[in-house]
Protein backbone atom coordinates (compact mmCIF):
# COMPACT_ATOMS: atom_id res chain seq x y z
CA UNK A 1 0.00 0.00 0.00
CA UNK A 2 1.66 3.28 -1.08
CA UNK A 3 1.90 6.34 1.29
CA UNK A 4 -0.03 9.40 0.00
CA UNK A 5 1.81 12.36 -1.91
CA UNK A 6 3.45 14.65 0.53
CA UNK A 7 6.53 16.86 0.75
CA UNK A 8 9.70 17.59 2.96
CA UNK A 9 10.94 21.00 2.25
CA UNK A 10 14.45 22.41 3.81
CA UNK A 11 14.79 26.09 3.72
CA UNK A 12 17.83 28.07 4.09
CA UNK A 13 19.10 25.51 6.77
CA UNK A 14 22.62 26.51 8.52
CA UNK A 15 23.82 24.82 11.44
CA UNK A 16 27.28 25.75 13.72
CA UNK A 17 29.07 24.54 16.61
CA UNK A 18 30.47 27.05 18.57
CA UNK A 19 31.60 29.36 15.82
CA UNK A 20 32.10 26.26 13.06
CA UNK A 21 29.87 26.49 11.17
CA UNK A 22 29.00 23.15 9.21
CA UNK A 23 25.80 23.36 7.75
CA UNK A 24 25.78 26.69 5.40
CA UNK A 25 22.12 28.04 3.67
CA UNK A 26 21.29 24.07 2.32
CA UNK A 27 17.69 24.53 0.73
CA UNK A 28 16.00 21.02 -1.30
CA UNK A 29 12.67 19.95 -1.26
CA UNK A 30 11.06 15.95 -2.13
CA UNK A 31 7.98 14.29 -2.57
CA UNK A 32 6.49 10.76 -1.93
CA UNK A 33 8.53 8.17 -3.81
CA UNK A 34 12.30 10.07 -4.25
CA UNK A 35 15.43 9.48 -2.77
CA UNK A 36 18.11 11.76 -2.33
CA UNK A 37 21.95 10.28 -1.58
CA UNK A 38 24.25 12.55 0.28
CA UNK A 39 28.15 11.91 -0.87
CA UNK A 40 30.64 14.15 1.84
CA UNK A 41 34.24 13.03 2.99
CA UNK A 42 34.18 12.44 6.89
CA UNK A 43 33.17 15.47 9.16
CA UNK A 44 31.20 17.08 6.33
CA UNK A 45 27.92 17.84 8.01
CA UNK A 46 26.16 14.76 6.36
CA UNK A 47 24.56 13.45 9.55
CA UNK A 48 24.53 16.78 11.06
CA UNK A 49 22.16 17.61 7.97
CA UNK A 50 20.14 14.58 9.23
CA UNK A 51 19.79 15.38 12.78
CA UNK A 52 18.82 19.14 11.67
CA UNK A 53 15.91 17.74 9.58
CA UNK A 54 14.74 14.78 11.89
CA UNK A 55 15.02 17.89 14.96
CA UNK A 56 17.22 15.91 17.03
CA UNK A 57 19.36 19.06 17.41
CA UNK A 58 18.17 22.88 16.06
CA UNK A 59 19.27 24.16 12.95
CA UNK A 60 20.85 27.65 13.98
CA UNK A 61 18.85 29.14 10.70
CA UNK A 62 16.68 28.26 8.52
CA UNK A 63 13.96 25.36 8.75
CA UNK A 64 12.20 22.30 7.90
CA UNK A 65 8.75 21.69 6.31
CA UNK A 66 6.28 18.80 6.39
CA UNK A 67 3.37 19.14 3.75
CA UNK A 68 3.91 22.93 4.78
CA UNK A 69 4.19 22.83 8.63
CA UNK A 70 7.02 24.02 10.80
CA UNK A 71 9.32 20.88 12.33
CA UNK A 72 9.48 23.05 15.54
CA UNK A 73 5.37 22.81 15.73
CA UNK A 74 4.99 19.21 14.95
CA UNK A 75 7.39 18.77 17.61
CA UNK A 76 5.10 20.77 20.17
CA UNK A 77 1.77 18.43 19.05
CA UNK A 78 4.02 15.43 19.59
CA UNK A 79 3.71 14.36 16.08
CA UNK A 80 7.60 14.31 14.74
CA UNK A 81 8.04 10.38 15.67
CA UNK A 82 5.00 9.40 13.21
CA UNK A 83 6.86 11.95 10.60
CA UNK A 84 10.36 10.85 10.50
CA UNK A 85 12.27 7.81 10.98
CA UNK A 86 15.96 7.66 11.86
CA UNK A 87 18.14 4.78 11.47
CA UNK A 88 21.34 6.18 13.07
CA UNK A 89 25.05 4.75 12.25
CA UNK A 90 26.70 4.89 16.04
CA UNK A 91 24.38 2.27 16.90
CA UNK A 92 23.36 1.16 20.53
CA UNK A 93 24.87 -2.04 22.72
CA UNK A 94 22.55 -5.02 20.97
CA UNK A 95 20.39 -5.70 23.95
CA UNK A 96 19.82 -9.38 24.69
CA UNK A 97 16.00 -9.29 24.63
CA UNK A 98 13.80 -11.26 21.49
CA UNK A 99 13.50 -9.06 18.50
CA UNK A 100 10.46 -8.86 18.58
CA UNK A 101 10.26 -7.06 21.95
CA UNK A 102 13.28 -4.97 20.87
CA UNK A 103 10.93 -3.76 17.65
CA UNK A 104 8.16 -3.10 19.80
CA UNK A 105 10.11 0.59 21.21
CA UNK A 106 9.29 1.40 17.44
CA UNK A 107 5.73 2.08 18.62
CA UNK A 108 6.57 4.30 21.55
CA UNK A 109 4.98 7.49 20.14
CA UNK A 110 1.42 5.32 20.07
CA UNK A 111 1.85 3.54 23.73
CA UNK A 112 0.95 5.62 26.58
CA UNK A 113 3.37 6.00 29.94
CA UNK A 114 2.19 2.44 31.73
CA UNK A 115 0.54 0.71 29.14
CA UNK A 116 1.24 -2.38 27.30
CA UNK A 117 1.49 -2.81 23.65
CA UNK A 118 -1.42 -3.93 22.12
CA UNK A 119 -2.73 -6.49 19.57
CA UNK A 120 -2.66 -4.12 16.59
CA UNK A 121 0.80 -3.15 18.06
CA UNK A 122 2.46 -6.69 17.52
CA UNK A 123 0.25 -6.85 13.88
CA UNK A 124 1.67 -4.09 12.73
CA UNK A 125 5.34 -5.30 13.58
CA UNK A 126 4.80 -8.69 12.25
CA UNK A 127 3.62 -6.79 9.00
CA UNK A 128 6.40 -4.96 8.75
CA UNK A 129 8.82 -8.07 9.46
CA UNK A 130 6.72 -9.63 6.99
CA UNK A 131 7.52 -6.95 4.29
CA UNK A 132 11.00 -7.16 4.86
CA UNK A 133 10.89 -11.33 4.83
CA UNK A 134 12.74 -11.13 8.34
CA UNK A 135 9.34 -12.86 10.31
CA UNK A 136 11.83 -15.56 10.87
CA UNK A 137 14.01 -13.65 13.43
CA UNK A 138 10.99 -12.56 15.56
CA UNK A 139 11.46 -15.13 17.96
CA UNK A 140 15.59 -14.61 18.04
CA UNK A 141 17.37 -12.69 20.28
CA UNK A 142 18.32 -9.14 18.84
CA UNK A 143 21.93 -9.43 20.32
CA UNK A 144 22.49 -12.78 18.45
CA UNK A 145 21.82 -12.34 14.91
CA UNK A 146 24.19 -11.20 12.31
CA UNK A 147 24.95 -7.69 11.75
CA UNK A 148 23.25 -7.73 8.65
CA UNK A 149 20.34 -9.02 10.26
CA UNK A 150 20.46 -6.64 12.75
CA UNK A 151 20.44 -3.84 10.30
CA UNK A 152 16.97 -5.11 8.50
CA UNK A 153 15.28 -5.39 12.22
CA UNK A 154 16.37 -1.31 12.55
CA UNK A 155 14.70 -0.61 9.33
CA UNK A 156 11.56 -2.82 10.22
CA UNK A 157 11.88 -0.98 14.00
CA UNK A 158 11.72 1.87 11.98
CA UNK A 159 9.01 1.02 9.86
CA UNK A 160 6.76 0.28 12.66
CA UNK A 161 7.03 3.95 13.53
CA UNK A 162 4.60 4.39 10.30
CA UNK A 163 6.50 7.34 8.96
CA UNK A 164 6.44 9.48 6.09
CA UNK A 165 10.13 10.30 5.75
CA UNK A 166 13.21 7.80 6.45
CA UNK A 167 16.83 8.93 7.24
CA UNK A 168 19.42 6.63 6.69
CA UNK A 169 23.08 7.55 7.95
CA UNK A 170 25.06 5.32 6.33
CA UNK A 171 23.42 2.00 6.60
CA UNK A 172 25.66 -0.25 4.46
CA UNK A 173 29.19 1.36 6.43
CA UNK A 174 29.73 -1.74 8.36
CA UNK A 175 28.29 -4.35 6.19
CA UNK A 176 30.05 -6.81 3.93
CA UNK A 177 29.56 -6.65 0.20
CA UNK A 178 26.23 -9.18 -0.01
CA UNK A 179 24.57 -7.44 3.10
CA UNK A 180 25.29 -3.84 1.76
CA UNK A 181 23.26 -4.95 -1.38
CA UNK A 182 20.54 -6.44 0.28
CA UNK A 183 19.74 -3.33 2.43
CA UNK A 184 19.91 -1.00 -0.78
CA UNK A 185 17.50 -3.25 -2.26
CA UNK A 186 15.37 -3.03 0.68
CA UNK A 187 15.78 1.01 0.22
CA UNK A 188 14.48 0.38 -3.53
CA UNK A 189 11.10 -1.13 -2.38
CA UNK A 190 10.28 1.47 0.04
CA UNK A 191 10.87 4.21 -2.71
CA UNK A 192 8.47 2.20 -4.91
CA UNK A 193 5.81 2.37 -1.36
CA UNK A 194 6.10 6.20 -1.52
CA UNK A 195 8.44 7.32 1.26
CA UNK A 196 10.88 10.21 1.10
CA UNK A 197 14.17 8.72 1.62
CA UNK A 198 17.70 10.06 2.46
CA UNK A 199 20.48 8.38 2.31
CA UNK A 200 23.82 9.51 3.48
CA UNK A 201 26.98 6.95 2.32
CA UNK A 202 30.95 7.04 1.44
CA UNK A 203 30.24 4.85 -1.51
CA UNK A 204 28.84 6.82 -5.10
CA UNK A 205 28.52 3.49 -6.71
CA UNK A 206 25.15 3.15 -4.64
CA UNK A 207 23.53 6.20 -6.50
CA UNK A 208 23.48 4.42 -9.57
CA UNK A 209 22.09 0.94 -8.26
CA UNK A 210 19.01 3.26 -6.29
CA UNK A 211 18.90 5.26 -9.21
CA UNK A 212 17.84 8.27 -7.60
CA UNK A 213 19.00 11.98 -7.00
CA UNK A 214 22.58 13.21 -5.74
CA UNK A 215 23.97 15.28 -3.31
CA UNK A 216 27.32 16.28 -2.98
CA UNK A 217 27.97 18.36 0.50
CA UNK A 218 31.56 20.45 0.57
CA UNK A 219 32.58 22.58 3.15
CA UNK A 220 29.26 23.14 4.42
CA UNK A 221 27.50 23.63 1.05
CA UNK A 222 25.04 21.12 -1.04
CA UNK A 223 25.19 20.51 -4.56
CA UNK A 224 22.24 18.49 -5.79
CA UNK A 225 21.82 16.79 -9.30
CA UNK A 226 21.59 14.02 -11.26
CA UNK A 227 24.45 11.23 -11.23
CA UNK A 228 25.01 12.18 -14.44
CA UNK A 229 26.23 15.48 -13.44
CA UNK A 230 29.29 13.73 -10.91
CA UNK A 231 32.50 14.90 -12.61
CA UNK A 232 35.99 14.17 -11.43
CA UNK A 233 36.14 17.95 -10.64
CA UNK A 234 33.53 18.10 -8.04
CA UNK A 235 34.62 14.73 -6.32
CA UNK A 236 38.35 15.78 -6.58
CA UNK A 237 37.89 18.42 -4.58
CA UNK A 238 34.90 17.15 -2.62
CA UNK A 239 37.81 14.21 -0.95
CA UNK A 240 40.82 16.50 -1.45
CA UNK A 241 42.50 13.74 -4.05
CA UNK A 242 42.34 13.03 -8.03
CA UNK A 243 39.37 10.85 -8.85
CA UNK A 244 38.44 9.59 -12.30
CA UNK A 245 34.73 9.18 -13.30
CA UNK A 246 33.25 6.83 -15.96
CA UNK A 247 30.15 5.80 -17.18
CA UNK A 248 29.58 2.54 -18.46
CA UNK A 249 26.41 1.73 -20.68
CA UNK A 250 24.99 -1.76 -20.59
CA UNK A 251 21.55 -3.33 -21.65
CA UNK A 252 20.36 0.84 -21.65
CA UNK A 253 21.20 0.84 -17.99
CA UNK A 254 24.21 3.18 -16.77
CA UNK A 255 26.77 2.68 -14.20
CA UNK A 256 29.59 4.68 -13.08
CA UNK A 257 33.13 3.90 -12.15
CA UNK A 258 34.91 5.77 -9.46
CA UNK A 259 38.41 5.40 -8.48
CA UNK A 260 41.32 7.47 -7.57
CA UNK A 261 43.58 8.55 -10.84
CA UNK A 262 46.30 6.60 -10.04
CA UNK A 263 44.19 3.34 -9.83
CA UNK A 264 42.89 3.90 -13.37
CA UNK A 265 44.72 1.74 -16.11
Amino acid sequence: MKLSKKQLVVNSLSHSYSSVKVLNNISFSMTSGEILLLLGANGSGKSTLLKCINNIISPSEGYVLFNGVKNNILQRKGRLATIYGYLSQNQTHAPDIPTEEYAVTGRSQYIRLWQKPSKEDYDIIFAKFEELKISHLLAKSYARISGGEQQLVQIARVLCQEPSVILFDEPTSQLDFGNQYRILDVIKSLQSKGYIIIVTTHNPHHATYLDCGVGLISDGNLQNGSIEELTSKRLSDMYKIPISVNFIEKKGKKSIFIAPEKDIL
